[in-house]
């Protein structure tokens, strides 16, 4: 019989995909078990303060979505997938809206992906026609769970509810201004699957900040971290030193200066979340 449990902590963290021992006679949590995955966000950007979200915990996959009818934003994707990547779990790329484009808009986003997402898996889908939803399932095996991450408006609601089968979670209608989705979703809420596998769908998030010191950027841009190694110096800045890899790309027009940037910003930023421990 389900019953509605205290927190036994004050200050105990508890998210959704936590495995926990709980006290039946007093409705409460005694303890939470040890996580296999959690994906964390910083939450304040204040930078006196580093207040942490625990998004989900204990899921395989993270989907990251990205809505067909508005461009792709390269550089909050690659932040995306440091963050994925640092959860433990699998990230996977899911291009939604296929029905609101052309096959040419379709192809291009696709391109920009795969060029951002190095080696990661990714998906086109149109939730309002069925298409491409098998192929998502299908890896979704019982006990499996997912997490979808993305910005609000990216149809996330929407691919649940075509997924689980029946109207699920809440969705509203494109703006008639830009064609964009709004935000519907207010609590993260964990579903399961005809398939036996389990969602987590989560409201749309508005900025991602790094919350782990791990390696994510690394499994991000591994292009960069490949031609860092081949510089001169070892502490080499990739600035204005001598024979320095990374800035002969550059030059050469074999990487991307906004991709660079990008990384070094991550760097930085992954370096004041280790000091702040």
């Amino acid at each position: 019989t389900p019953i509605e449990l205290k927190i036994g902590k004050p200050q105990q963290d508890i998210a959704v995909g936590d495995w926990i021992i709980a006290d039946r006679r007093v409705e409460r949590v005694k303890l939470v078990l040890p996580r296999r995955t959690s994906l964390v966000r910083r939450l304040s950007p204040d930078k006196s303060r580093f207040r942490l979200q625990t998004i989900a915990t204990n899921v395989d996959i993270t989907f990251i979505t990205c809505s067909l009818n508005t461009a792709v934003n390269p550089r909050r994707l690659e932040r995306e997938l440091v963050v994925a990547h640092d959860s433990g779990a699998i990230p996977i790329v899911v291009l939604t809206k296929r029905d609101l484009v052309s096959s040419t808009v379709v192809g291009r986003s696709v391109a920009q992906v795969n060029e951002i997402a190095k080696g990661i898996e990714s998906f086109v889908v149109s939730s309002r026609l069925g298409e491409g939803l098998t192929e998502l399932q299908s890896r979704l095996l019982p006990g499996v769970t997912a997490v979808f991450l993305g910005a609000s408006g990216t149809g996330k609601s929407t691919l649940v509810n075509a997924m689980v089968g029946r109207v699920v979670q809440n969705t509203g209608p494109l703006r008639e201004a830009d064609k964009r989705g709004r935000h519907t979703t207010t609590a993260v809420t964990l579903l399961q699957l005809p398939t036996r596998g389990m969602i987590v769908d989560v409201p749309g998030i508005r900025s991602v900040g790094l919350a782990i010191a791990g390696h994510g950027i690394e499994k991000t841009f591994p292009e960069i971290q490949e031609l860092a190694r081949l510089c001169r110096f070892r502490d080499c800045r990739h600035e204005s030193e001598p024979e320095c890899k990374v800035q002969d790309a550059i030059v050469l027009g074999q990487l991307d200066n906004a991709r660079f940037s990008n990384w070094r910003r991550l760097v930085a930023e992954r370096t004041k979340v280790a000091n702040s421990k």
